[in-house]
């Protein structure tokens, strides 16, 4: 679960191995007060147990908008 301050949280629904990569299937959910804008993700083990972090990028966007 991303910062609960953020109003953003996350679900892992799947994860696997593919030449090479790690790829995470992710359900992301918006708080309706979440604020607009970009915000970064930092994966890591949900135990809090040491790995890589890998970072990724999203934009909250208004409801009903593609984004485009």
């Amino acid at each position: 679960m991303l910062n609960a301050r953020s109003a953003l949280n996350t679900k892992k629904i799947d994860f696997r191995e593919e030449d090479g990569s790690q790829i995470f299937t992710l359900t992301l959910t918006a708080m309706a007060d979440a604020p607009l804008g970009n915000r970064s993700l930092l994966l890591k083990n949900p135990d809090g147990s040491a790995g890589p972090a890998r970072f990724g990028m999203l934009e909250v966007i208004p409801s009903g908008t593609s984004g485009v």
